[in-house]
C-alpha cells in the first residue's frame, strides 16, 4: 500500500512555494524508514523543489488555462490536479492519497490521517456545517433550492443534508477517483449559477457524500489560512528557508520543528485591534475645514464671520493636535478620501489666498507640523477680494506671487479658485471653461507645481461644472455644502465645515467629533 502526500503549487506568489516546502519538512519529521510514504508536488515551477526527495509533475501553461477555465475559476485547478496526479501514479486499489494546502504544517504526528482514509470513507479538513443551518451559506439555498441538475445519468438536488466541508485537506482512495470527475461537472454548473468562491469544496463534498462517508482531520494539522495569520507566518517561514535550505535535509527537518508559527496572544490581540481600527477608520467621516481670513476684525466689520481671530485659530489647531488629528492639505488628504489610507486626519483649506493666511495661519500650522491648501484666484494675486466689493465686504489684501512662493516653501499647498472668482453658474459654458482651465494653467506656470485641487467660488456648482472640473484634470473639488467627507463621497463635490469668527471651542469640537455638521 502506497501512502502519497500531494501538494499542488502554482502562481507567482513565493509564499505558496515556501509554504509547501515548510509543510513537507514538518511532515517528514514524523516519517520512519519503515513507512512507505511518497511526497508528490504538482507545480508550475519544478525547480523550486529540486533539492527535496519528492516526485515532481509539471503544470504546463496549457493545463493551467484549461483547468482554470481560462482563468475564470482558479480553484478548479485543485480538482483537476488531483485527478491528473492519480492517473499519472497508476495507483492500486489499496493506495491512499492525501492532498494538503500549502498553508499547513505539523507539530504533532499526522500519520493517523492516512488511517482515516478508507475505501468507504473520505477525509476532509473540517465539516463547516449544514447549508440550511448556516446563514453564510444562504447563497446556495438562494440559487440551488428547487433546481434539478443533470450530471451524466443522475440528478443532483440540494438537500437538507447538504453540507460544506473545508478542503484544505482531502484524503481519498482510487475507488473515489470517478467522484472527482462528477464533482468537476457539478462545479462547472455551479460556476454559472452560484456567486460564491466555495464552489470547489462544496461540489467535491456533495459528490463524495453520494457514495461515501466523510470524516474530519482538523485536530491533526496546524495551519495559517487566514489573512492575518498568513501576514504573520509567511515572513517567518521565508526567513527559516533562507537560512536553512542549504543545510542537510535531516537538519532542515529537525529545525523546522522549532519554528514557532503560532502567534502569541499579544500578537493576536494587536492584529485584531489594528484590523478593527482599520475598518473603523475606513468608515470614519473626514472633516474638511473651510477658512477664509485669519485676522481679528472690529465688530462693525461687514461679514465679520469670514475672519477668524489668530488666537482662536491657534486654539483650534491646538485642539486638533491634542485630539490626535493630523491636519492635511487636499493633496495629502486625497489617499484618505480614496480609501487607500486610513487615519485620524482633517483637511484644512483657506479660500481666496488672503495675505493674513501667511502671516497669521502659517506659523501655527508649522508649529503642529500640519499642512493646508490655499485656493488662489489666479488673476487677483497681489490684489484684494474685489468680487466682494459691491456687497460692502471689507477689502483685504491677497498674497503676492512672492508671498505665495513663501507659503509653498513652508511645505504648504495651493489649489485653484478660478481666474476672477465669478459665480460660475451664471457664466456661459465657454466662460466657465476659461475660468476653470486657465486658472490651473496660470498657477502651474507661475509656481511650477501641479494643481490638482479646485474650489468652487461661492461653493456653487452643477453637473456640467463638475464634468468640466473632471475634464480639466482636477482630483478634488470642494464646495460649501456642509458635512463631513467619506471615502464614498464624490471627490469633485466634497462637503466642508465652515469655521467662522463665531466658531468657539465647544462648537469647533462639536463639528469635529460629532454629527453636528452632517445634520445641517
Amino acid at each position: 500500500m502506497r501512502k502519497i502526500l500531494l501538494y499542488i503549487v502554482f502562481g507567482e506568489d513565493k509564499g505558496y512555494y515556501n509554504g509547501a516546502k515548510f509543510s513537507l519538512l514538518t511532515f517528514m519529521n514524523w516519517m520512519s524508514n519503515e513507512d512507505s510514504f511518497e511526497i508528490v508536488i504538482l507545480t508550475e515551477n519544478p525547480g523550486e523543489f529540486k533539492s527535496y526527495p519528492v516526485t515532481v509533475f509539471s503544470i504546463s501553461p496549457q493545463q493551467r488555462n484549461e483547468w482554470s477555465l481560462n482563468g475564470k475559476y482558479g480553484f478548479r485547478i485543485k480538482n483537476r490536479g488531483m485527478a491528473y496526479v492519480m492517473d499519472r501514479l497508476e495507483l492500486t486499489e489499496k493506495d491512499k492519497i492525501l492532498f494538503l494546502d500549502t498553508d499547513t504544517y505539523f507539530h504533532k504526528s499526522p500519520l493517523i490521517l492516512f488511517d482515516l482514509i478508507q475505501p468507504n470513507q473520505a477525509l476532509f479538513y473540517l465539516n463547516e456545517g449544514l447549508i440550511y443551518k448556516r446563514k453564510r451559506f444562504q447563497v446556495y439555498i438562494d440559487h440551488l433550492e428547487g433546481r434539478s441538475i443533470q450530471i451524466d445519468s443522475s440528478l443532483y438536488e440540494l438537500s437538507k443534508k447538504s453540507a460544506m466541508w473545508g478542503s484544505l485537506m482531502v484524503g481519498i482512495m482510487p475507488n473515489m477517483r470517478p467522484s472527482l470527475d462528477w464533482a468537476d461537472k457539478l462545479m462547472q454548473v455551479f460556476i454559472e449559477i452560484v456567486p460564491a468562491h466555495t464552489i470547489e469544496p462544496f461540489s467535491l463534498a456533495e459528490s463524495l457524500l453520494r457514495k461515501y462517508k466523510m470524516t474530519e482531520g482538523k485536530k491533526y494539522v496546524s495551519l495559517y489560512s487566514t489573512s492575518r495569520k498568513k501576514k504573520h507566518a509567511i515572513p517567518i517561514i521565508s526567513e527559516f528557508l533562507n537560512k536553512c535550505q542549504k543545510l542537510p535535509l535531516d537538519k532542515q527537518i529537525s529545525l523546522a520543528q522549532k519554528v514557532v508559527i503560532k502567534r502569541s496572544a499579544f500578537k493576536v490581540i494587536k492584529q485584531r485591534i489594528l484590523h478593527l481600527n482599520k475598518v473603523i477608520m475606513s468608515k470614519r467621516p473626514i472633516p474638511i475645514l473651510m477658512y477664509h481670513s485669519i485676522e481679528a476684525m472690529p465688530k462693525s466689520t461687514v461679514m465679520r464671520s469670514l475672519h477668524v481671530p489668530p488666537k482662536r485659530f491657534g486654539m483650534q489647531m491646538w485642539l486638533l493636535n491634542i485630539l490626535g488629528y493630523k491636519g492635511l492639505s487636499m493633496r495629502e488628504l486625497t489617499p484618505y478620501l480614496e480609501g487607500e489610507k486610513t487615519g485620524k486626519v482633517v483637511g484644512i483649506t483657506f479660500d481666496d489666498g488672503y495675505q493674513n493666511n501667511l502671516i497669521n495661519a502659517a506659523p501655527t500650522l508649522k508649529k503642529y507640523n500640519f499642512s493646508a491648501t490655499c485656493y488662489l484666484v489666479s488673476q487677483r494675486i497681489g490684489a484684494s477680494n474685489t468680487w466682494d466689493f459691491n456687497k460692502g465686504i471689507t477689502q483685504r489684501p491677497l498674497m503676492t506671487q512672492s508671498e505665495i512662493k513663501e507659503w509653498l516653501n513652508l511645505g504648504l499647498d495651493i489649489g485653484a479658485h478660478t481666474q476672477t472668482h465669478p459665480l460660475l453658474e451664471e457664466l456661459s459654458e465657454q466662460q466657465s471653461h476659461e475660468e476653470i482651465f486657465n486658472c490651473k494653467a496660470e498657477l502651474e506656470q507661475m509656481f511650477k507645481v501641479s494643481i490638482k485641487d479646485f474650489c468652487y467660488p461661492f461653493g456653487r456648482f452643477n453637473e456640467p461644472l463638475v464634468n468640466m472640473i473632471k475634464d480639466a484634470g482636477y482630483r478634488t473639488a470642494t464646495t460649501m455644502s456642509r458635512g463631513r467627507a467619506t471615502p464614498q463621497s464624490n471627490k469633485l463635490t466634497l462637503p466642508r465645515m465652515p469655521i467662522t469668527h463665531h466658531t468657539l471651542p465647544h462648537l469647533f469640537l462639536a463639528k469635529i467629533l460629532t454629527k453636528y455638521e452632517d445634520n445641517r
